[in-house]
């Protein structure tokens, strides 16, 4: 596997499940497992979306209208975590296994994203 070439992964995996599964996200009303624990983890804020030109939580794709700045770092931050918290799963599961510092993770990273069966509680 080349190293940008891009894995194939089967269904859809939720950042919460790899978070309550291999980091101990907490589960239950109130309890912050995603993005917010995620940025917790990593020491940064969340960053709210946040957008005054438009109705809160609602693109129109209609007619598009460009986002805010803020609302782009929240989506870049929506983004950007959840792969941070793949590659702390992904840490864990080296060292737990004793994989070599020069190994190719992607198999691993994979492997964790299409071999576990998700289901919430």
């Amino acid at each position: 596997m080349l190293l940008h070439e891009a894995f194939p992964v089967n269904g859809e995996v939720d950042c919460i499940y790899l978070n309550r599964i291999f980091l101990g996200a907490e589960s239950g009303e109130g309890n912050k497992s995603g993005g917010k624990f995620l940025a917790i983890m990593m020491k940064e804020e969340t960053i709210e979306f946040c957008d005054k030109n438009r109705r809160q939580r609602f693109l129109d794709f209609k007619s598009p209208k460009a986002l805010s700045p803020e609302a782009i770092v929240h989506a870049v931050q929506d983004c950007r975590l959840p792969f941070a918290g793949l590659g702390m799963v992904v840490e864990r599961y080296c060292q737990a296994f004793d994989v070599p510092d020069a190994q190719n993770i992607l198999p691993i990273a994979h492997h964790i994203l299409t071999r576990y069966q998700f289901q919430m509680n």
